[in-house]
């Protein structure tokens, strides 16, 4: 159109113009729709194999992407994640090297005395064996009991459905359970208040927490004070019998800390006689799960390089997938000259056969979206199963990738 003054842009006839052009634009792109769907449902069979090739391609790279994607958020519930780091200990001796996920039960407060950057820790200790706990109707042997400092719950987000989180664990005599815990032992009824005998020691019920989700390296149902733990734990600095967690200020120099490490050690471990030395250093919670496993990790432990070589696997279906639709599209555009030809001497540019041909691979890119999607709803059950998870896709952490899996869908049509 040609330009047109600024004073003349409110009269009649540029407004009808203006609205003639609109109108023709609407008019050709639900034209091409039209068109496009004539073509889908004049080539069914063809459709039909373009649709379930990039339809099954997506679901495997989205189930393989599912998987990866639970693994990497491994502990990412915690809110302050990012500021969150294991204590580890290495004991090296001349014939021998232990990689430790523990650390002596003095190394955290220390630890918080002597750098700003901490703003707080945690410690807790599994117990080593099992323990007999038994109320007047039941007895039962367990193995998911855990000691830990007071502010446990403070410092991770396990959240309690009963009890306070401040002051659940500061009598010597607590207990917090968790939710399928508590109902095994009190059934439906509350469990606050309520005594558990734990290895002929009589413990109240202070706090019920939610069972802890399967994506959490730590792995427990019962909590206790760690002053139930052993005495010598506190303050011996050659026992590494805890895991110590530390939260950092957002603003720390991590490497800074680090640096400063040796000469911590040197200050308050004593040295050995058998000339086993100590060093320490910080793990990222966030990062626990798939790093190199050390002894005495507390829960599962992941593996990096499967992560690695699933991810590749689920790029060169997605790749194989598009390829395939797009030797399927050029394959039968062949029969369609006939229809570009015609377009062309009436008129039709470039540009508008484009869009006519993107209308009809868009189309089909999206019910190929949809069709994963339900192929998803069906199989996950099964995927499930398989994985050992009980839940994978999460709507609020996981929406991310589903919107990434709709714009590849429409990328390769």
């Amino acid at each position: 159109m040609a330009a047109c003054p600024a004073g003349r842009l409110n009269t009649p006839i540029y407004i009808g113009a203006l609205a003639r052009f609109t109108l023709n634009k609407s008019h050709m792109i639900f034209h091409y729709i039209r068109i496009a769907f004539r073509n889908i449902f004049r080539y069914a069979g063809t459709s039909m194999i373009k649709v379930i090739s990039l339809s099954l391609g997506l679901l495997s790279a989205a189930f393989i992407l599912l998987y990866f994607n639970s693994e990497k958020k491994f502990d990412h519930f915690h809110s302050d994640i990012g500021q969150m780091y294991r204590v580890v200990v290495d004991q090296k001796s001349p014939t021998t090297h232990h990689a430790l996920a523990l650390s002596a039960g003095p190394m955290a407060p220390a630890l918080d005395r002597e750098f700003e950057e901490v703003e707080s820790f945690v410690r807790a200790a599994k117990s080593a064996q099992q323990v007999l706990v038994s109320t007047d109707q039941h007895r039962f042997y367990e193995t998911s009991l855990i000691y830990a400092d007071s502010n446990f719950f403070n410092f991770f987000d396990f959240p309690l459905l009963q009890g306070n989180a401040e002051s659940c664990l500061i009598q010597n005599q607590s207990l917090v359970l968790s939710k399928s815990m508590a109902q095994k032992y009190f059934g439906n009824s509350n469990p606050i208040n309520r005594q558990l005998t734990i290895d002929s020691r009589l413990f109240t019920v202070t706090g019920m927490m939610a069972d802890i989700p399967e994506n959490s390296h730590l792995q427990f149902s019962m909590v206790i004070p760690l002053s139930n733990f052993s005495a010598a734990a506190q303050s011996n600095w050659r026992w590494f019998p805890l895991y110590s967690y530390l939260k950092l200020s957002a603003k720390t120099d991590l490497q800074h800390l680090l640096d400063q490490l040796p000469e911590f050690i040197k200050k308050y471990v004593p040295e050995s006689p058998d000339n086993t030395s100590v060093s320490m250093s910080l793990q990222p919670v966030a990062a626990l799960y798939l790093s190199q496993s050390r002894l005495g990790e507390p829960g599962p432990h992941g593996n990096s390089t499967i992560l690695k070589v699933l991810w590749l696997i689920a790029l060169v279906i997605l790749v194989i997938s598009g390829l395939n639709f797009i030797n399927i599209s050029t394959a039968q555009s062949v029969n369609q000259y006939k229809e570009v030809g015609v377009r062309k001497i009436s008129g039709a540019s470039t540009f508008q056969m484009l869009v006519r041909f993107c209308c009809e691979s868009l189309f089909l890119s999206i019910v190929s979206f949809g069709v994963s999607l339900i192929g998803m709803a069906f199989l996950m059950p099964w995927f499930l199963e398989l994985s050992g998870r009980s839940e994978i896709f999460n709507w609020s952490m996981d929406m991310d990738l589903l919107l990434t899996f709709f714009a590849g869908s429409i990328v390769m049509g």
